[in-house]
């Protein structure tokens, strides 16, 4: 809907190679999992613009390699913390482009500057990312009680395969905290919740509009600070 494109594009291929551990150590308090993986492309399929109308094309060969570690650890009786890191080396190996609307020189037509793709980053590929969380439940008042943080930490992504740094997204971190009481007899669950504490202002999307050079990206915000109130039930 809203493309009028006609031009088939070729399938996507990926051997995808994986290998990790998952331990629980510590008589079982804490548990730690790590993978590293290596994933080769071809013919990798990528959205582009022209005249406002999305397309999608086959841009070339692209390698993945990268690691994650992950754990999860009982500090006592009622605190627990958790998280994960993981690195990203997600590159174009081989692919030539011509970008449809930018940057064009100016002498010429939009969509006629060919760029090499080798050694640019896939888009929406963040080199670091990591979670951490912070958990508490104990009773109180004749029911159960959970109280939770999380903060989540994303590096810099391009929403292009051109990398532009119009558009793109630096990097950034997103607080959130929850607070959940649920009675002995589980009838029902209240929670109170707060998203995006520190307030990021932030991209979750971009693309290119316009069929001139100079055309514009515009995109969605990710939610400002947010609080509300939950309440679910058993029937």
């Amino acid at each position: 809907i809203g493309s009028s494109q006609r031009t088939p594009f070729e399938p996507e291929e990926i051997w995808a190679y994986e290998g990790g551990f998952k331990s629980s150590l510590l008589d079982r308090k804490l548990r730690l999992n790590g993978a590293a993986f290596f994933y080769d492309y071809t013919n990798l399929q990528a959205q582009d613009s022209i005249g406002n109308q999305p397309i999608i094309r086959n841009v070339g060969k692209a390698e993945v390699k990268g690691a994650e570690l992950e754990f999860a650890a009982l500090l006592s009786d009622i605190f627990s913390i958790d998280g994960s890191v993981t690195y990203v080396d997600a590159t174009f190996t081989e692919g030539v482009l011509s970008e449809p609307l930018r940057p064009a020189p100016l002498t010429d037509a939009a969509g006629s500057f060919t760029r090499d793709l080798n050694g640019l980053r896939l888009p929406r590929a963040p080199e670091w990312k990591a979670n951490f969380g912070v958990q508490a439940d104990f009773e109180a008042m004749s029911g159960n009680v959970t109280l939770r943080a999380d903060y989540s930490y994303q590096d810099k992504i391009y929403f292009t395969v051109f990398n532009i740094d119009a558009a793109s997204q630096d990097s950034y971190g997103l607080l959130r905290a929850r607070a959940t009481y649920e009675p002995a007899d589980g009838r029902y669950k209240i929670a109170l919740f707060g998203e995006n504490l520190t307030d990021e202002k932030y991209f979750t999307n971009q693309i290119l509009t316009g069929t001139t050079y100079g055309a514009e990206f515009v995109g969605s915000l990710g939610a400002p600070t947010t609080f509300g109130i939950e309440l679910s039930t058993t029937f």
